[in-house]
């Protein structure tokens, strides 16, 4: 059981990003003619639903399978993919068993994860790639990117929040996101000096502390009524990790009435804001893929209890 490659790094770091990138490569598409295939795994999937899906995936036009285990999905997909010369990835891998069920399918496969967990990659075997907070200077430029700024704009109060949030993408991006929106560097600064306590439990870093306290203080600085939208967007996901634009509008449509046109209008905040990423996709804007961060997931559904 191996990986031809492992990202491995704290949420929020952007593993998923390089990957989504290193997927859209020109060079890569072509080192792969028969496709390119995502699958998110997750920390409780259900594999073999996850296995139908990549089945889908390669042959759309097949009827569907009667597979009821793991085994069975396995070595379909292993026959489906015997001639292939693919590339699978699968993001956010929690456990190595998980990333069993994908893996050794095709002589001239290819499968590339993304992992917190440095052991279970090294466990998979394959080139293990560490990814690091970005550097002073890069971090600077998300901080700015996300306030809608610029790097020669951005305060001392900006810079000591740069330190305060350990270079964290996640974390800047809402940071700046709230600064996009009408508050100060130093309001932010500030008020993250007050709430970092309240995630300092014994078994979070203090980095996590910073992280979860910037995601709490922007959910306030929310109005209620796009808290009420961020909640129910987070019952409404999966673990497969994204849903269309179409479909969040459908969501909250049918549990608050929210038309399409302000539906539109909610998810442009919450994305300048950081919450969310809205993906382009080749099609129309309707199948644009938004994506709810793991870890901003589990604060909506805590909160949600």
């Amino acid at each position: 059981m191996t990986v031809s490659s492992a990202l491995v790094g704290m949420g929020g770091i952007g593993k998923t990003v390089l990957l989504i990138a290193f997927a859209r490569d020109q060079e890569v598409r072509r080192a792969f003619p028969d496709g390119i295939f995502w699958v998110t795994i997750g920390k409780q999937p259900n594999l073999v639903e996850r296995q139908k899906q990549l089945l889908y995936f390669l042959e759309p036009l097949r009827p569907s399978l009667d597979i009821n285990t793991e085994e069975e999905g396995h070595a379909m997909l292993n026959y489906r993919l015997a001639d292939k010369r693919a590339l699978i990835l699968l993001d956010d891998v929690w456990d190595t068993k998980h990333a069993g069920a994908f893996t050794a399918l095709g002589r001239q496969c290819r499968t590339v994860i993304t992992t917190r967990n440095a052991g279970a990659a090294r466990t998979l075997g394959g080139r293990v790639l560490m990814i690091d907070v970005p550097s002073q200077g890069d971090a600077a430029a998300i901080l700015a990117q996300s306030a809608g700024s610029s790097v020669d704009a951005l305060s001392p109060a900006a810079f000591e929040l740069l330190s305060m949030l350990g270079h964290h993408p996640l974390a800047m991006a809402i940071a700046g996101g709230m600064v996009r929106h009408g508050a100060s560097w130093i309001e932010v600064r500030d008020k993250l000096r007050e709430r970092s306590w309240e995630f300092a439990d014994p078994p979070a870093t203090d980095q996590h502390g910073s992280i979860m306290s910037v995601i709490k203080l922007s959910y306030e600085a929310l109005p209620e009524y796009e808290q009420k939208r961020l909640v129910e967007l987070a019952s409404a996901f999966s673990e497969d990790s994204y849903m269309t634009i179409h479909e969040v509008a459908q969501v909250w449509a049918k549990v608050a009435g929210v038309s399409e046109r302000d539906a539109g209008k909610v998810l442009k905040v919450l994305n300048d804001r950081g919450w969310i990423q809205v993906r382009p996709e080749q099609g129309s804007p309707e199948k644009q893929r938004v994506t709810l961060h793991p870890l901003i997931r589990q604060f909506l559904r805590e909160i949600s209890r």
